[in-house]
This record gives C-alpha cells, structure tokens and sequence, in this order.
C-alpha cells in the first residue's frame, strides 16, 4: 500500500505498528495501566480500533472491574479507520472508559460506529484536540446507526438506562467538563458532538474552537452547514434543525432576550463551514490552502 503524510510527518504502512483483521480489537487495554499509543495504523478489527475494558459474549459489551484502576493514556497521531468489521459489536474508532489523558492528531474515519467516544468513568483532566473524525457511523441496524457521530459521550446503558449495552445509541451527558477543542467533524451518520453537553466553563470554554459540518444528515438536517458563515453572530438566521443535528440537543440553549428567541450554543467560537478536503472520496482528509479549519485539524494544528 502507498505511504502517506499526515500531521507533517512521512508514514510507511507497517512502520512503527499495523493491527488488521482481528477477530475483536485493534488495541485493547483490560487494566489500570500507562501507555502511549502513538503513530500506528489500526484498521479493519471486528470490534474497536483502540478500546478499553474486557469483552463479554453479549455482542462484545465492555466491562472495566473498579478493582484495576483507571487508565492514563496518551492517544496520539494514530490512523484509525474500518473498524467494525463484526456483527453487532462495539465497533467504534477511538472507544475509551475509566481513562484519563490525552487524544489528539488522530485521523478517525469509517469507523462503523462514533468516531470517538468516551464512556462511563472518563476522569477530569482528559483532552480530545486536533483530531479530524470523518465518515464515521451507519452500523448495520437501525439501532446500531444511531451511534455513529463524531465526538460522543456514552453511559454504558440502553435507553431504559439500566440494561447496559456499548453498541446503542449514545445516552447521558458527561459527568464532568474534558477538553474537546480543535477538532474537524463532519459527514458523521449522527451528530458531531453527543452527549458532551456538561457545561462549559464561560470565558475558558473547555469545548470549543471545532470546526462542524454535514453531521447527522437526517430528513430533519438536510442544511449543512447551519447558515455559516453569512448567519454568525445572528443567530437568528441559523437553522435551528441543522444545529440540533449537529450538536444532539446538548450545550444548546435558548436566548430570551431576543425577540423572537434564538437558539445558540455554549461553544462561541464552533466553526460550521466546509472543511475543504484534498480528496474527501479517496480518503485524502488533507485541508486545502484556505480551509476554514487551518490551525484546527491535525495536519495543520
């Protein structure tokens, strides 16, 4: 396979690690340890690219024993893509639980399920930056599409909140305020940024700067990019659809001072602008000269 040059550095496939076609996943973690996981190609696995917490025969749900600590974790400059291979498993990009630390300038795409998710025990201090998670989502069933946004947080459980289950839609709101800044999101099956709706910090806002667009393309979100650039600061030409879609309902708020109100969002400087792909269909997720998320996604952040 050719070589490839992403976040300013030359790769050759198989240089450092290739993890491809496993039976469940690329890189899985079932311990409270440290590791670095940095420049690798994980693709193709039946279950998660990278993931933590041990499988069990029910359509590989992850448990994670409290008796083992928590994982610190360094996720860095990886090309994570094709994951989701099996039948109704967990098969997302990036899928971490009871982990702190740090993933950034990763290339995530069609992933079956999220692009990125974090899940039930994510520790305060972690940041997610500089990643470009594209193209990922459309599971098999109707049920299992449902997960396929960008950046998402989920509590482990179905909707009834007490079945647990890692491959359903995404339910709950993060516990507690991460770093999500700095990322390009776009042409996820379901919305950019789930479940990340804790609220931000005002003036220091741990969730911002990402650059949004064309998520969570349903019968009700057809506009793409939201009416940016030409709607900003009126947030009264937004299409409040679109941005439901984009954000799935959460770190949304309304404006009353307005008349009528406005819909707006927590992230005051959230991009949803095209991103600009050197060659989107060929997988070639450079920006252009001139791209709206120069200095946001990872080959030039």
């Amino acid at each position: 396979e050719p070589n490839y040059t992403f976040a300013g550095e030359s790769y050759t496939d198989g240089s450092p690690n290739i993890f491809r076609n496993n039976g469940r996943g690329g890189i899985v973690m079932g311990a409270g340890i440290t590791m670095d996981i940095i420049r690798n190609e994980i693709k193709e696995n039946a279950w998660g690219g990278i993931h933590t917490g041990w499988d069990e025969p029910n359509a590989g749900l992850y448990t994670w024993p409290t008796t083992l600590g928590d994982a610190v974790l360094t996720i860095r400059k990886n090309k994570v893509y094709g994951n989701g291979t099996g039948t109704d498993t967990a098969g997302g990009g990036i899928d971490v639980m009871h982990a702190s630390g740090t993933i950034e300038n990763n290339l995530v795409y069609d992933n079956k399920y999220a692009g990125i998710r974090v899940g039930d025990g994510v520790l305060s201090g972690m940041t997610i930056r500089h990643n470009t998670v594209v193209d990922n989502g459309g599971g098999a069933t109707p049920e299992s599409s449902r997960v396929g946004g960008g950046i998402v947080y989920h509590d482990g459980y179905a909707q009834d909140g007490t079945t647990p289950c890692y491959y359903c839609r995404p339910y709950g709101t993060i516990p507690l305020a991460i770093n999500v800044k700095d990322n390009v999101i776009a042409y996820n099956a379901r919305a950019a940024l789930r479940g990340m709706g804790y609220t931000n910090t005002l003036g220091s806002e741990e969730r911002d700067y990402n650059l949004i667009y064309y998520n969570n393309p349903g019968a009700f979100y057809w506009t793409a990019d939201c009416g940016y650039v030409a709607a900003y600061p009126d947030y009264s030409q937004m299409d409040f659809r679109c941005m439901i879609g984009q954000y799935g309902f959460q770190s949304l708020y309304w404006d009353y001072s307005t008349n009528p109100r406005t819909l707006k969002t927590q992230d005051p400087n959230d991009i949803m602008d095209n991103p600009d792909f050197e060659d989107r269909a060929n997988d070639d997720y450079r920006l252009q000269v001139g791209s709206p998320g120069d200095g946001t996604a990872s080959d030039s952040g």
